[in-house]
């Protein structure tokens, strides 16, 4: 996939697409969290090919070692906090966890989006309807990743190059409709898929991250979901 380079950074054509380049500080981000066991009716987070799970335990890291070393002394507790909402707060996004395939239209931008599952893979369409009613631009991108449980709501991220963009289309359980558009995203000059994720976004929905060098745009995720160190602190002493 080839890149464009614009005044602020880099940014894959994919994203950039028929809209104007759009300043991006480049992200680099290491997917890398230790909580890998889930609720057997609970998203898998193994699907995506951009896996955020993993077992490692990140001691060298202000002494957390992540929620799957607590199990062995905490069967339990951990029991009960799988059937929690903290523990799919964030994960990788496997179609047969989502909510069924559907479209809307947004007038405001003159856009209508898909919501299309292929195989295990999410894929969201974007689609510029002109005046006359001819679709003049098309896209797809592939999701990757899923924020929120799904109790209020569920929002999904795309990850090309190093960046993580938000998707314009939501999944609102309490919504008549379902699937519209992405909080901000309500507007006559959208900004489609070019909203980058900064660590800010993702600090309440992910276990632990941790920032490179205090660039917000640069972390690493140690653990995805929210787990049993986000409330209780670093578990090596204990």
């Amino acid at each position: 996939m080839n890149a464009v380079r614009g005044e602020e950074g880099l940014v894959s054509q994919r994203h950039l697409g028929y809209t104007s380049l759009f300043g991006l500080v480049i992200a680099s981000i290491a997917l890398s969290p230790a909580y890998a066991q889930r609720q057997s009716d609970a998203p898998d987070g193994q699907s995506s090919s951009k896996s955020v799970s993993s077992d490692r335990s990140d001691r060298a890291s202000g002494g957390y070692v992540g929620t799957q070393n607590c199990i062995e002394c905490h069967r339990d507790q951990h029991a009960s906090y799988l059937r929690t909402t903290h523990s799919r707060s964030f994960y990788s996004t496997k179609a047969g966890n989502e909510p069924a395939p559907d479209a809307f239209d947004h007038e405001k931008s003159n856009r209508k989006y898909e919501i299309l599952h292929r195989g295990d893979r999410m894929v969201h369409k974007e689609t510029i309807v002109a005046a006359d009613g001819r679709n003049f631009v098309e896209r797809e991108i592939p999701i990757d990743f899923t924020i929120g449980s799904g109790v209020h709501a569920k929002t999904y991220l795309s990850m090309d190059q190093g960046c993580i963009f938000e998707s314009p289309a939501t999944w609102y359980r309490d919504h008549d409709k379902g699937w519209d558009m992405s909080p901000g995203y309500d507007t006559r000059d959208s900004i489609s898929f070019r909203r980058t994720v900064a660590h800010q976004c993702l600090f309440c929905h992910v276990g632990r991250l941790e920032l490179k060098e205090k660039n917000p745009y640069q972390f690493d995720i140690h653990e995805s979901a929210i787990g049993c160190e986000r409330c209780h602190g670093p578990g090596e002493q204990h």
